[in-house]
């Protein structure tokens, strides 16, 4: 292992995705066969590979990595499912505000056990409504609520644990 005028590097604890898999399964109660965890490791990989992390031992920086990571890969999980399920929304999707049907029954006196789950048998009048709006107003409704795929927020997380970041990451935004 090369170590850095610091600490170690990033790079040199998770020098690929089969240690940073090791570590998955050693240290968390994670599913590590889960593709997402290579796709988080390349990001993690790319945004702190020459970083030194704030630890005097490797085992240190593992467990409590680790120990981020398992509290915060869930929710990256989720984002990124949410986010693939709003990318693969239709144009039909985009534009339909809400859509509701009415029904009418003439019944017998007998009433229903539980008249909202039940369908009532004699439906004697229906309707229907479908609102929509026009797809320009639908566009920039979707633009303005799917920025990104919440990355940044995630990489973000693990940033206490690296010296390199006394400095904010937004001077990358250019």
């Amino acid at each position: 292992m090369t170590m850095s005028k610091l600490t170690f590097f990033f790079k040199d604890i998770f020098p690929d995705f089969a240690t940073f898999k090791s570590a998955i399964e050693n240290q968390t109660d994670l599913t590590s066969t889960d593709v997402i965890h290579q796709y988080l490791f390349k990001r993690l990989y790319n945004r702190y590979c020459n970083s030194n992390v704030c630890y005097m031992t490797q085992e240190a920086f593992v467990r409590h990595f680790m120990e981020r990571y398992d509290n915060v890969f869930d929710e990256m999980k989720m984002r990124l499912a949410l986010v693939g399920k709003m990318y693969a929304i239709t144009d039909d999707d985009l534009t339909l505000l809400n859509s509701s049907l009415n029904a009418v029954a003439n019944n017998s006196d007998t009433a229903l056990e539980n008249p909202l789950d039940n369908l009532a048998p004699y439906v004697s009048m229906q309707s229907g409504v479908k609102n929509r709006s026009n797809k320009f107003e639908a566009y920039i409704n979707a633009l303005e609520k799917v920025k990104d795929k919440y990355l940044t927020d995630f990489l973000r997380q693990f940033q206490s644990q690296f010296f390199f970041y006394a400095i904010d990451d937004t001077r990358f935004k250019r």
